[in-house]
């Protein structure tokens, strides 16, 4: 954008070798909830594009073939490497919806859960924190909680050429004593310990998802973020 300030104080966007290990980095992010990158000759024509969706830690998306559509989604990013041989896949099943907002409450609660997937896809959730994957249990219902749980939901589709969908989470807390608001952090325990938890590998630089949530002093969600 005109007038746009870039890192460094630099006024248009730019590519710069990193030296030793010649990877390209820019004075510029994309937006995680998704963003599109154009780029134009000096004659200011459009030469190329690339939609970069909403995506999950450690994934990229680029064109399969080298630069020739369409985009596709890749589990490991491919610096400096061809595109041309990377396990590749369309796009991500749609996330499902939590019906019940979480809370803090004094009795049971009943969860009600949406599947939003238009390819037969199945929700499989969990209530201990961890991360839904394809072993957790199956959906098929109302969940009942009457203690103090973290319900987060993913739906796994049918269609090989989508990825599991992002997760939704929503926080249950009872008989919590407090007079102040109260802020969630959730993470799946492997994120905190062992080989690929911070806590146990306090050394690294390492960055875990994390979703967090504001509860105010009656105990209504006022915002979450991740």
């Amino acid at each position: 954008k005109d007038g746009q300030q870039y890192y460094a104080g630099t006024t248009y966007p730019l590519f710069v070798s990193s030296g030793v290990t010649e990877t390209l980095s820019t004075n510029f992010a994309i937006s995680t909830m998704g963003e599109s990158i154009y780029m134009f000759n000096q004659a200011g024509d459009l030469v190329d594009s690339l939609y970069v969706p909403l995506m999950q830690p450690d994934m990229s998306v680029g064109k399969f073939t080298d630069g020739v559509n369409p985009s596709r989604i890749f589990l490991s990013p491919t610096p400096n490497q061809s595109n041309n041989f990377s396990t590749n896949y369309a796009g991500f099943e749609i996330v499902p919806t939590i019906v019940t907002a979480g809370g803090m409450f004094t009795s049971q609660q009943i969860v009600t859960v949406q599947n939003n997937s238009t390819t037969g896809g199945t929700i499989r959730f969990t209530t201990n924190g961890q991360d839904p994957e394809l072993t957790s249990p199956l959906y098929t219902g109302p969940i009942s909680l009457s203690s103090n749980a973290v319900v987060k939901v993913r739906c796994f589709s049918s269609d090989p050429e989508l990825l599991p969908s992002t997760m939704d989470v929503e926080t249950f807390l009872f008989a919590v004593d407090h007079t102040l608001p109260v802020i969630s952090l959730t993470t799946d325990p492997t994120n905190l310990y062992g080989a690929t938890g911070i806590f146990d590998n306090y050394d690294t630089d390492w960055r875990k998802p994390c979703v967090v949530e504001y509860f105010d002093a009656d105990g209504v969600k006022q915002f979450e973020t991740r």
